[in-house]
């Protein structure tokens, strides 16, 4: 186990995107570490809205030519008083599990911040542990609070698998829990709207024509984050995983929103366990004619839901008035997406940026780690 290393025997370092083409030359270190994936990383942040040559890409401290820590970040602009400014997503934050304990994440974020922000872009996050929580806290970074994550399973195996090892009990109390999901669902899923709905999936590639409605809109929030079709369009292209449904009002024949799914496989530790079942997650959502018409969204939502193969569904959300409308609904809130970030002070924003009511904040607003 190594000892706890000196200030001095740690070294930071970051590159920037217009020196990734001397990457192996310059730092080898990284090359090696990210041999596997990095020239797809490269390709794909290439093609950001949002890049500048001068971006810091890659964050990382070494000891004695030894890798422990790394982060990489995602440029985003932020629009708020009128103005818009540069923003970098952290994600990928990794740690050396023998150099773990000694501060170095506190030590790399603090360096990434500075770096940031000493070049006009702000640094933000998000998280979801106890411990990021105590270290954002220590560096005084700002903390609007928490995007509520909203669940609804449809089968119990997720939850009967934890507590029982037997067959007969999980089929026994899944055949059960079956007929209360579809009763709940019969509460929000109503019929006659579902009637009066399509939900179309978008072909794959080429998305502008789903999202250039959304160009024109007025954003709702005081703070919000690069929604652009280009922006959009380079987000779901990140993975296969990620779909786009059209949601089509059938009397009118028009579109009237979109929803953005990821469904997956679950890699979250329960009780120490890592049950096996899929996930259905809303990335995003926009309703362009009536932002507030909720009922539309998640008539349509659970319209791909009941088809769908996943055991659950996720939606996270900083919006108010989406929160109260699925709380009423009675989908079960179970933690959330936590936010922080660090702006540079010549920016001198007021306390508006603190009230996380004040942002709009979704999976793909500030999950970064899902566009590597």
């Amino acid at each position: 186990m190594p000892v706890n290393p000196s200030r001095d025997r740690v070294m930071f370092q970051c590159i920037t995107f217009e020196r990734i083409g001397e990457i192996k030359r310059l730092h080898p270190l990284v090359y090696d570490y990210y041999s596997d994936h990095l020239s797809n990383r490269i390709d794909h942040l290439a093609d950001c809205p949002d890049i500048m040559q001068s971006f810091p890409f890659v964050h990382y401290l070494t000891i004695e030519n030894r890798i422990v820590s790394t982060c990489l970040a995602i440029p985003d602009k932020v629009s708020a008083y009128g103005n818009t400014y540069p923003w970098a997503w952290a994600g990928a934050l990794m740690t050396d599990p023998n150099y773990r304990g000694m501060g170095l994440a506190t030590r790399l974020i603090t360096e990434m911040a500075a770096v940031l922000n000493g070049r006009g872009i702000a640094w933000g996050g998000v998280f979801s542990t106890q411990r990021a929580l105590r270290i954002y806290k220590k560096l005084n970074f700002i903390i609007p609070g928490v995007a509520n994550r909203y669940l609804f399973a449809k089968t119990a195996v997720p939850l009967t698998s934890l507590f029982y090892k037997e067959n007969l009990c999980v089929s026994l109390f899944d055949n059960i829990y079956r007929g209360f999901a579809k009763f709940f669902m019969s509460l929000v899923y109503k019929r006659k709207a579902a009637e009066m709905i399509e939900v179309v999936e978008h072909g794959p590639g080429g998305y502008t024509n789903a999202f250039v409605r959304r160009d024109g809109m007025a954003e709702t929030a005081s703070f919000y984050f690069n929604s652009s079709s280009a922006k959009m369009n380079w987000k779901v292209s990140s993975t296969h995983n990620n779909v786009v449904h059209l949601i089509k009002d059938k009397a009118h024949n028009r579109v009237v929103g979109h929803i953005i799914v990821n469904e997956h496989t679950n890699t979250r530790r329960i009780r120490n366990m890592c049950p096996t079942f899929t996930v259905m997650t809303i990335m995003d959502y926009c309703m362009y004619d009536d932002a507030d018409d909720y009922h539309t969204l998640m008539t349509a939502v659970f319209t791909l839901f009941r088809k769908s193969k996943s055991d659950v569904l996720e939606i996270i959300s900083s919006s108010h008035g989406l929160n109260r409308f699925l709380a009423r609904k009675g989908m079960l809130l179970m933690g959330g997406m936590s936010f922080t970030f660090k702006v540079p002070e010549e920016w001198r924003w007021d306390n508006e940026c603190t009230k996380l009511n004040n942002w709009r904040l979704t999976h793909f607003d500030g999950d970064a780690y899902s566009f590597y």
